[in-house]
């Protein structure tokens, strides 16, 4: 096989990652009055946003849309995490430890990432 093919390959199935996730999410939202349903919504979100960004930023394009789309993908890599942190509690029954407080702490990192890879606009950029 040619590294074109196995490319392309690895594309698709990231495609198919992100909606078979997007699928699951979205059963996961209409019974989100179940236990530990909303939390596993929340993380095949980040799932699905990671996969669809990182296939998007493979895509052979200039490199300012692949720079556009790697810094998107952190919101979901980010996000996965703490949203199966949550899942976990929830899940296995310790889902009052999941407090307000717990899930601002986690909201950190996302918030810290998101900065980051606003800064990072500056990097591939040459001196004028």
């Amino acid at each position: 096989m040619s590294a074109d093919i196995v490319y392309t390959v690895y594309i698709a199935l990231l495609l198919v990652t992100a909606l078979l996730a997007a699928w699951i999410a979205t059963v996961a939202w209409r019974r989100r009055h179940a236990p530990a349903a909303l939390p596993l919504a929340i993380t095949l979100v980040g799932a699905t946003w990671w996969s669809l960004s990182f296939a998007l930023e493979l895509l052979p394009v200039f490199e300012p849309t692949r720079l556009f789309w790697f810094k998107l993908m952190f919101a979901g890599v980010v996000v996965v995490p703490a949203g199966f942190l949550a899942f976990a509690l929830q899940f296995s029954g310790f889902g009052h430890r999941a407090t307000r407080t717990v899930l601002l702490l986690l909201a950190i990192e996302p918030a810290r990432a998101a900065r980051c890879s606003a800064s990072l606009s500056r990097f591939g950029r040459r001196r004028p």
